[in-house]
This record gives structure tokens, C-alpha cells and sequence, in this order.
């Protein structure tokens, strides 16, 4: 007999966190998220968001056998700012079994009306910086460290009990193949040179962390200021310091570069050397052994992601990504980088043609799907 109950306990909690694990064990493609991470997320102390949303996760038993996993977010700041009534649905994963989704999207409605919402979006979780979006396409492919991983069924459930894409959103990728052209110290030096522009590299880990909280209260004035990035809500003070704190933990210095224009930074990029094989080891769960070939995925890799990647929009004409983009190159070159994949991104905003010879390409698509009641 199918049953839904409310995540009460640390026991509960526990296999919350570990399903998706067993649901994809024979998966060579998949990806676990930390647990630790995970932890934190989903902590009313830690998690900054939980001032303004209301959290509540479930599992789905089978016989006292899990068989399914969400959670539900109410966003009050987002339904408030920009007069919604959304309920997202995050974190969600189940066997392939078309009950099983019945009973899962039974209790999203009943979650939605009890709070007089009209609309289920997701997977979106607390914020555009959480893990959002569910794989719609290339499914045999290695999954990456911001993106989640689900079967192609997961789709097919959502879409034929009336959800449909509201947006998409990108995993992009990038062969590095050639470092050297001599048009790209020419463009640097242009740019530098007649527009007053510093290149800023930190060279200490107070260094790293300031920059990485100017480029996070810079992605708020980009979004502010101009158009809005999809579903984007300003982040926090605390969100901002909690972040640069985690993301100072796997930036590689060589990987971490700043922009200025009269002391103020007006574009930034961060790399970090990919963890997606050494997590896939891990099973998301940090012991010695799994933290020493996390600190070797670290230290040595010839993959690397890129979270972020933000240029202000009143400088944007100036040619800055090119300028991100050519410093990059330099750290790939010094550390034998073979590869890049971004976050999933929307393609609208982020610069597809970087240099001449250096195009992203789709890697893997989500979508972020919607319902209304």
C-alpha cells in the first residue's frame, strides 16, 4: 500500500537524503549531491531562505520500503514581490511507476489549495542558485556538479498529467583546444589600456572570500538594475556570506577572476576543478577515504565547472567577457584544462560565442515545469 509521510525525524531526514543514492545505484551517469551540503540547505538555522519560506519534505513508502521523495517550498518573498501564488516542488525522485506520481502530485494539489495557491512550478528550489530544473534530454551522458539527475520517465510522468515547460535552461560546454592567439593579448591590451580596466586575481584566501561576496552582491545589481535573470530573488547579506564561504572552500585561486572600473567590479568569473567522478565515489557521504579524492579531484583535474560567470549589463558593450575569458584561458593552459560545463544557464543572457574559436555548445538541457490548478 502506497502512504505519504511528512519528514519528521533524523531518521526520516536520513533516507530522505539517501534515496536518490538507491534509486541510481546502476547509474554510471549520475551525480549525488553532498549530504553534508544537503544538511545544510535544509536547515531552518542555516539557510537564510527560511525566514521567508515555508519547507516541508515527504516520502513515499511502499510497504515501509521508500519508493519516492519530494519536497515542497512556499516562497512568500517571491509570491509577495511578484504577485504569485506558487507552490515549487524540489528534490523529487521516485520509481517508475505512474501510482506512485499520482500520489505524489495529489499531495502537491492538496498542498497548494490548503495555502490558496494556483500554480505548481519546479523543480526550483529555495533560490536561482539552488538546483533547478529537470533533465529533459541526454540522459546518457556524466551528470555535473550543479545539475540534477533523473531517468527519462520523470519527464514522461509530468508531462502527460498536464505539466509543460515554462522555461529551459542550459548545461553548456566548452573543448578547450588551442590557448594561443595573438588577437587575444591584443584585445586584452585594448581593453585594459583604453577603458581603464584591472584584472584582479586574489592571492589569499580573505582576498578570495571578499571578491567572491562583491561578485555575488554584483549578480543582485545585474538583476536589479536590468532585466531579470529568470526567477531571480536579490540574495541576502548571510546568503552572500554563507555562499562566498562554500564556494572559497573549492575555488582554485587560478580559477577566481575580477574586472574593476574605478575600484568597482564589473565582471567575474569562477572555475572550480570538477568533483562530479569523485562525488560519484563518494555516494555523497565525506569519509577519509572519499574527502582524500576530493581534495585530488581539487588539486588535480583536467575537467573543470563554472558557476559563475556575470558581467555588469552597463559595462557589457566594453567587451568584458572576452576579457573574463582570455585570463581563463591562461589559468586552463597553466593547469592542462581539457574541458568546461557551466551550470544550467539561461541561454539568452549567457555569452555563447566567448572568443573567436571558442563557442559553448548545449551539453544537456532542463526545463522547469509548471501546472495550474
Amino acid at each position: 500500500m502506497l502512504i505519504i509521510e511528512e519528514v519528521q525525524t533524523a531518521k526520516d531526514f536520513t533516507n530522505f537524503l539517501r534515496f536518490p543514492n538507491k534509486l541510481h545505484q546502476n547509474d554510471p551517469y549520475y551525480v549525488p549531491q553532498l549530504h553534508s551540503e544537503e544538511t545544510s540547505i535544509f536547515s531552518n538555522v542555516k539557510n537564510d531562505c527560511f525566514n521567508f519560506c515555508d519547507v516541508r519534505r515527504f516520502l513515499v513508502l511502499d510497504n515501509k520500503k521508500v519508493v519516492g521523495r519530494f519536497a515542497l517550498i512556499i516562497n512568500k518573498k517571491d509570491n509577495v514581490m511578484n504577485n504569485k501564488k506558487e507552490l515549487r516542488f524540489t528534490r523529487i525522485d521516485f520509481i517508475d511507476d505512474k501510482y506512485v506520481f499520482e500520489i505524489i502530485f495529489d499531495k502537491m494539489r492538496e498542498v497548494a489549495r490548503e495555502n490558496n495557491l494556483d500554480t505548481i512550478i519546479g523543480p526550483f528550489g529555495f533560490s536561482n542558485i539552488d538546483y533547478n530544473g529537470l533533465l529533459i534530454d541526454n540522459y546518457d551522458s556524466m551528470g555535473t556538479c550543479y545539475s540534477n539527475c533523473c531517468y527519462d520517465y520523470v519527464k514522461n510522468h509530468f508531462i502527460e498529467n498536464g505539466f509543460s515547460v515554462d522555461k529551459e535552461l542550459f548545461i553548456m560546454h566548452l573543448s578547450i583546444n588551442d590557448y594561443t592567439d595573438p588577437r587575444y593579448a591584443m584585445m586584452e591590451d585594448y581593453l585594459v589600456n583604453n577603458f581603464g580596466l584591472s584584472v584582479v586575481r586574489p592571492d589569499s584566501e580573505s582576498k578570495n572570500l571578499t571578491m567572491m561576496e562583491e561578485a555575488l552582491s554584483l549578480l543582485n545589481t545585474v538583476n536589479e538594475t536590468y532585466e531579470n535573470d529568470y526567477y531571480f530573488l536579490p540574495l541576502t547579506k548571510k546568503q552572500i556570506h554563507d555562499l562566498a564561504l562554500f564556494i572559497n572552500e573549492i575555488s582554485n585561486y587560478d580559477y577566481v577572476i575580477g574586472v574593476y572600473k574605478d575600484d568597482k567590479m564589473i565582471g567575474f568569473t569562477l572555475c572550480a576543478p570538477s568533483l562530479a567522478k569523485a562525488l560519484q565515489k563518494s555516494k555523497g557521504s565525506i569519509g577519509p577515504i572519499t574527502s582524500v579524492k576530493l581534495r585530488n579531484a581539487l588539486r588535480e583535474n583536467d575537467i573543470v565547472d563554472m558557476p559563475f560567470f556575470i558581467v555588469s549589463r552597463e559595462y557589457k558593450d566594453l567587451g568584458i567577457d572576452n576579457l573574463l575569458f582570455i585570463e581563463l584561458l591562461r589559468s586552463f593552459k597553466k593547469n592542462g584544462v581539457k574541458e568546461v560545463y557551466t551550470n544550467p544557464v539561461n541561454i539568452e543572457t549567457f555569452p555563447v560565442n566567448v572568443l573567436n574559436g571558442y563557442t559553448f555548445d548545449v551539453y544537456k538541457k532542463l526545463g522547469v515545469l509548471k501546472y495550474r490548478l
